[in-house]
């Protein structure tokens, strides 16, 4: 994959005139030129970059940065990791880190950096704190084609799995009266969010059944007529056409009388809704804390 400069501080988060900076004073990366002279960088480059930003962001001067080797960076940052304090760490390291297994499809390494996270942080606070972000990342790439729907695929597989296994080993609490029906709309196939809240409500004792992807609505209000519970929980993540997030939110709230309707997903999409009174939005993962204590 070729990268230009406004893309790797996209990704990043470098301002292209630090990275111009950096090359000449410190030959951090090398960019080949084009016969117009414009630099372009390679998935090397940008493996490097994102070690580089961990430093900086751990506390290290680019200067000293610049005269350490590819493996003595890489040996930094895995100390980075090793270091961190749970309470206060900036989660950088391992979201670079992620993107990187994921670049170079290493399933060993992607598994071994969510395991690092978890230890530290919890499920709960690593899917927020790191994985959250690591998506963001990732939409941010595909966003300027630098990232293949193979690697989108291989990552976002890898965290699904992590999450049933998360879920299956449960333990038992005494059930909250509160039933959940969690779905996502046809046409909906992102889930790593959906499963997240499964996982937090079970956690939490809340009582849960789970559709999962891209479920017609016809068979929603078989299962809502079966099994009658109290609230709704969907995503919206592909569908960015507000007006038709509201039609079906109305659409949602005029079958479903009876339920409280939870919608979550980005606050681009959220924020500026025109919602029934009984729909509660949830523009960040954090906000399920809310729906949890009511």
């Amino acid at each position: 994959m070729k990268y230009t400069i406004k893309d790797l501080e996209r990704i990043s988060g470098i301002k292209a005139h630090t990275l111009r900076i950096w090359e000449k004073r410190y030959n951090v990366l090398t960019p080949e030129r084009t016969e117009t002279n414009i630099r372009t960088y390679d998935d090397d480059d940008l493996r490097k970059l994102l070690n580089i930003s961990t430093l900086i962001k751990g506390g290290w001067k680019i200067s000293n940065v610049g005269k350490l080797s590819n493996e003595e960076i890489g040996f930094e940052v895995e100390r980075l990791f090793n270091a961190v304090n749970p309470a206060t760490v900036d989660c950088t390291p391992y979201i670079n880190a992620l993107v990187v297994a994921m670049l170079d499809l290493n399933e060993k390494e992607f598994e071994r950096v969510f395991a690092n996270a978890t230890t530290r942080f919890g499920l709960k606070e690593t899917m927020m704190r790191v994985i959250n972000p690591f998506l963001q990342q990732v939409g941010l790439m595909w966003s300027v084609w630098k990232v293949h729907p193979g690697h989108e695929h291989f990552a976002s597989n890898i965290i699904r799995r992590k999450l049933f296994g998360a879920i299956d080993q449960l333990m038992p609490l005494p059930p909250k009266e509160d039933r959940f029906l969690l779905f996502l709309p046809e046409g909906e196939h992102h889930e790593i969010g959906l499963l997240f809240a499964n996982y937090w409500l079970r956690s939490e004792g809340f009582q849960t059944v789970y559709l999962g992807q891209n479920v017609p609505f016809q068979a929603l209000v078989e299962v809502v007529e079966k099994i009658n519970p109290h609230k709704l929980f969907t995503f919206f993540i592909a569908n960015t056409d507000p007006k038709a997030v509201e039609n079906y939110l109305a659409q949602l709230a005029q079958t479903f009388p009876d339920q409280t309707i939870h919608v979550a997903g980005s606050e681009t999409l959220l924020d500026g809704l025109n919602i029934p009174d009984k729909v509660f939005l949830l523009p960040a993962p954090e906000t399920l804390e809310k729906v949890i204590q009511q």
